[in-house]
């Protein structure tokens, strides 16, 4: 699982597809995590990405 803020979901999403050979899914980060940081950049992660 990759948590990423919206300015790197793509390289997120391309992460998963090159690693796993799957398609990914992406998931908003619920609310009880918000305190979560991109793993890119530390802002704010928005979004869950995986498999």
């Amino acid at each position: 699982m990759i948590y990423c803020c919206n300015d790197h979901v793509d390289m997120a999403l391309d992460t998963v597809v090159v690693e796993k050979e799957t398609y990914p899914t992406l998931d908003v980060v619920p609310s009880e995590k918000l305190s979560t940081i991109c793993e890119y950049c530390r802002n704010e992660a928005v979004y869950m990405v995986g498999n």
